[in-house]
């Protein structure tokens, strides 16, 4: 199990809540950056705990989603400076 990790692997400032109030408004500013430095066309996988990702929802998009389950998770896509956010739920 000891390996090591991709060179493209990274540890974001803030998203964890350390350095920031915690707040959906911050948390949802640390994803939007990280959405800007993702290319056009490309995708990118980003793991994460509840509530963590329903926190991350409700900054980016004003509006909040239920508690996430096992294995659930959101789609997040930004076209034209449009965010939008689909739900995967089992």
């Amino acid at each position: 199990m000891h390996t090591q990790l991709p060179t493209h692997h990274v540890v974001v400032p803030g998203l964890a809540g350390e350095g920031t109030d915690g707040s959906p408004v911050q948390l949802g500013e640390v994803i939007a950056n990280i959405l800007g430095d993702v290319p056009d066309g490309a995708r990118a996988l980003a793991v994460s705990h509840t509530p963590i990702v329903e926190k991350a929802v409700e900054g980016l998009t004003g509006r909040g989603i239920g508690p996430l389950g096992e294995c659930e998770g959101v789609v997040i896509t930004l076209d034209d400076d449009a965010i939008r956010v689909e739900e995967r739920r089992r």
